[in-house]
């Protein structure tokens, strides 16, 4: 049996404020008396990582409430984003994308400038250390103007080819439709901005096929509902857009029922360019391993794992070279 944590892996889907390890969240929080030096682990996990059994998207969004608090300064975004390449790369990982949303650390007043700055030197820095590779994938919000959105495109446009690969649009799907947002992907199109976009991931199937039209979505953030439409699920497929899959989040959001139910399965087998991702490593208290071995418990095979480690590098917002250079870290066939 192959040992998963040694397999080269690749993480395109993974933010940077769902993944702060559980001893910076005390050390920052302590220190800017958001928590009490006495706090107990398990006090520190209920507020950081969703239980067991998730009542709802509601519940699991709350904890990022902390995460948030604690990364306003350039400091903490540096040495947050340097410890996910860090952790990231023990676990096997060789590649990420790491993806947040620069105005939700503003609360101190530090420019979109100064923040991106900061996480772009922080996962540079792990990368350094690690050679583990990073890239950064900057997020648009939602229930923010679309001004906003603009404004972030025309923020992170001089960092594009020098740590910054690509927008997103994460947030409130229900509420607030991706169509609000298209003027601001356009203009990142235009400025070489790669796109991914969070959609179909509880339910509305139609954002997906809105982020693809409207948004220039290269990949789609989710996508579990993609199955509710047979004709956007034909043209997904013709177009070989991707799916950054995220099953132990979908479980605990109820975007899914199950490893061995969740739709990955299904679209795996009939070609769809599927990915595996953790979605939030501390959030959701997973690893990329941990959850790799939960969907290979659910019936995935090691022929399909290489699929899927394929899918990803072909997909990844990066050069030919690099693409290259992580195809040809995966075992042979008898090393797996």
């Amino acid at each position: 049996m192959f040992n998963i944590v040694n397999l080269p892996k690749i993480e395109l889907h993974c933010h940077l404020d769902g993944s702060v390890r559980l001893s910076t969240l005390k050390e920052l929080g302590t220190k800017e008396n958001i928590l009490s030096p006495d706090i107990e682990e398990d006090e520190l996990r209920t507020l950081a990582e969703v239980p067991e059994h998730c009542p709802s998207l509601v519940d699991y969004l709350k904890r990022f409430e902390l995460p948030l608090k604690v990364m306003q300064t350039e400091t903490a975004l540096a040495r947050i984003a340097q410890e996910l390449v860090e952790d990231a790369s023990a676990d096997g990982v060789r590649y990420i994308e790491i993806r947040f949303a620069p105005q939700l650390h503003q609360l101190q007043g530090l420019s979109l400038n100064a923040i991106i700055t900061a996480v772009i030197q922080g996962a540079k820095a792990g990368e350094a250390l690690t050679g583990t590779r990073s890239n950064i994938i900057l997020c648009c919000v939602r229930h923010l103007s679309p001004a906003a959105s603009i404004e972030l495109v025309e923020a992170g446009r001089s960092f594009l080819g020098r740590g910054v690969v690509a927008l997103d649009l994460v947030g409130d799907e229900h509420n607030f439709p991706p169509e609000a947002h298209a003027e601001a992907f356009k203009l990142a199109k235009s400025y070489g901005y790669h796109r991914t976009v969070h959609a179909g991931e509880t339910g509305i199937v139609d954002n997906i096929r809105k982020s693809v039209a409207l948004l220039y979505a290269e990949r789609i953030g989710h996508g579990v509902s993609l199955e509710k439409d047979a004709a956007l699920y034909a043209d997904i497929k013709a177009a070989g857009i991707p799916l950054e899959m995220c099953p132990t989040s979908n479980l605990q959001t109820k975007a899914a029922d199950s490893y061995e139910a969740h739709p990955l399965h299904r679209y795996l087998n009939d070609g769809i360019r599927v990915t595996l991702n953790t979605d939030n490593r501390t959030v959701s208290n997973i690893t990329l391993s941990e959850e790799t071995q939960n969907i290979l418990n659910a019936g995935l095979s090691a022929t399909q794992l290489k699929t899927l480690y394929r899918n990803a590098v072909s997909v990844i917002f990066d050069s030919e070279q690099e693409k290259q250079r992580l195809m040809a870290l995966w075992p042979d066939e008898h090393g797996i």
